[in-house]
């Protein structure tokens, strides 16, 4: 049997913790099940900045988009306003 510590003190997004798990080994299809009850989709994708690689995770709202901001970036990502 596999063990997973998570110290969650210091405060971790939701994108992050649902990255951190999928680069474990998490099944990504298991978020299919959340994008059909709900007005989102989850956009895994991979990134690598200063030599160190990582999964990402971006959480689209869909929708009118009243209360999010414009996704702008070719990644899908929005800028903070």
């Amino acid at each position: 049997m596999d063990t997973l510590a998570f110290d969650g003190r210091m405060g971790a997004s939701g994108d992050m913790i649902l990255a951190a798990l999928i680069a474990a080994g998490a099944d990504p299809g298991v978020l299919d099940r959340v994008e059909d009850r709900l007005d989102l989709r989850y956009v895994l994708g991979k990134t690598e900045k200063n030599g160190i690689a990582a999964t990402t995770v971006n959480v689209l709202l869909d929708g009118d988009g009243e209360g999010r901001a414009d996704v702008d970036r070719p990644d899908g990502t929005a800028d903070a306003d």
